[in-house]
């Protein structure tokens, strides 16, 4: 009778767990994206207050960098690619450029077209001081961003975040070995 019972507990919570929802969603962080303002690689202006109601995948880079960006802009395309692939099509990645006295749009427009990257959903931004980026990947995103004197690089993360339709920074992936179907996951989570 004993057993009988404590199966049927478990059946029951089991089932209680299954009704209750889908996946749980990524809640590493609880970070809010405040505004910002800047030009995209089309020139044309850009604010955080447009991706409101939107999934994105956020990431930092610049078009002059010879080690983590393109790796990281390629495995970006792949993981697009593979969001497009299991129906899920509006995700939208946003780039921000650590480098904006370089980047201008024309050369972001061109570092983009190196890749198969379907902007109609990718925003890679510019338009800004290296102060403005540098305050504000470390006050949003917990990541330091710094231009060294004297060298071409940047000093930046290579993460990946993902930020729900709130503005809200819920996790962050390595951007250089980035888990598709862990993404995948955390995304289809957000539409339920």
């Amino acid at each position: 009778m004993k057993k009988i019972l404590v199966s049927s507990v478990i059946a029951m919570i089991m089932i209680v767990l299954v009704a209750c929802g889908g996946k749980p969603k990524p809640n590493d962080y609880d970070w809010k994206v405040t505004a910002f303002e800047a030009v995209d690689q089309d020139g044309q202006p850009f604010r955080t207050e447009q991706m409101k109601g939107k999934i994105w995948l956020v990431n930092f880079a610049f078009t002059s960098c010879t080690t983590v960006c393109p790796p990281m802009t390629f495995n970006l395309t792949e993981i697009q690619q593979k969001l497009k692939e299991k129906g899920i099509e509006d995700v939208h990645i946003l780039s921000f450029s650590v480098d904006p006295s370089i980047d201008t749009p024309a050369k972001i427009k061109e570092f983009l077209g190196k890749y198969k990257a379907d902007t109609t959903h990718w925003r890679f931004v510019t338009g800004y001081s290296q102060a403005a980026i540098e305050k504000y990947s470390l006050e949003m995103f917990k990541s330091q961003v710094q231009k060294v004197e004297g060298d071409d690089q940047v000093i930046h993360t290579t993460s990946v975040f993902l930020v729900d339709q709130a503005g809200t920074v819920l996790t962050r992936y390595n951007g250089l070995e980035p888990p598709e179907d862990k993404i995948v996951e955390d995304v289809k989570s957000l539409l339920e």
